[in-house]
């Protein structure tokens, strides 16, 4: 992550202050390349890199505390994620920060050799109180984003002649930032998969196994109604113990399978009676009217006398007759 990096860019920083300060003269020669800087005119600081300029600060570049602390500061540039190692002061009159030791071999940049800085960069590390962790991101205009760490490299009395820095590529930064985010959209990921998983199979447990069972049940209890099947125990046999509502359908559904089966008994015997009754009032009517007479005229040599009879029960058999 980010502050990893800061972290690991100002514990090197610290390592090699502690180096500097104890392997050679830092401090004496920081001063050395400051007091010269200030005084060169605005002409002279406009050749710097040229070969003019470099020679203006030749004595300092031959010294050998100069040398002792190229050679130390070198051995830190294989580091990861390491840009570059290096002491530096700020100038505030000009807003600038003029290198004293640079070690990186291909764009060396030599004592006195200044490059524009940002007041609010500059500030962040000539106001610094101790406290807090030291260190600058900013978008220069040779190297693009980078992240400037470091720490002051003081006297006895606290008063800070330079810095020792320790500048870390933005874009390694950002490298990890997008080596975590991808590793942390994984993780997001997979445990999103986790649990929509554990959640599918308790939905699939606890919601749709029992509707499922509870369809086929019905489905089935259909079916042996159809073909005449009095079993009773489609739902009842389902044995469904989730806890929430699907539980209390299934009981419903069982309760209701048992009430049907005892209203079916029930309304098969009350029709098997109906049916009984209808019979033997049937054969009572057809008794009653086998009882009337049938045979016209009833007294053939009897001429005087005619008989007629009907009977209209109002329902199946009627109550009153006679002789």
């Amino acid at each position: 992550t980010p502050n990893q990096y800061i972290a690991h860019a100002l514990q090197l920083a610290s390592i090699a202050q502690s180096s500097a300060t104890r392997g050679a003269d830092a401090l004496s020669l920081s001063d050395q390349v400051m007091e010269k800087y200030r005084t060169l005119t605005e002409e002279q600081r406009a050749a710097v890199g040229s070969e003019e300029y470099r020679a203006l600060f030749a004595e300092e570049r031959e010294g050998h505390d100069y040398d002792v602390l190229v050679h130390m500061l070198a051995g830190y540039l294989s580091s990861d994620y390491v840009y570059d190692v290096y002491i530096a002061m700020y100038d505030e009159e000009t807003c600038a920060m003029v290198y004293v030791v640079d070690p990186e071999t291909e764009e060396r940049l030599y004592p006195g050799e200044w490059e524009s800085v940002t007041e609010k960069g500059m500030r962040k590390f000539l106001d610094w109180d101790g406290t807090g962790r030291l260190y600058d991101i900013d978008h220069t205009e040779n190297y693009g984003w980078l992240c400037t760490a470091g720490l002051p490299i003081q006297d006895k009395a606290g008063v800070t002649h330079a810095f020792l820095l320790v500048d870390i590529d933005v874009g390694n930064l950002i490298a990890g930032v997008k080596s975590f985010a991808v590793g942390l959209s994984a993780a997001v990921i997979l445990l999103t998969a986790l649990i929509a998983w554990a959640y599918t199979r308790r939905m699939k447990k606890s919601i749709v196994n029992p509707i499922n069972a509870i369809a086929r049940a019905a489905g089935a209890y259909a079916e042996d109604r159809k073909a005449g099947n009095p079993a009773a125990d489609h739902f009842s046999a389902l044995n469904i113990h989730t806890g929430d509502e699907i539980e209390n359908l299934g009981l419903t559904m069982a309760d209701m399978e048992r009430n049907m089966a005892e209203y079916v008994d029930q309304l098969t015997a009350a029709t098997a009676e109906k049916e009984r009754i209808v019979t033997e009032l049937t054969l009572a009517n057809r008794i009653q009217a086998a009882m009337l007479p049938n045979v016209f005229p009833p007294f053939p040599d009897r001429p005087e006398i005619d008989l007629y009879a009907s009977m209209d029960p109002a329902r199946e058999v009627g109550g009153d007759f006679y002789d």
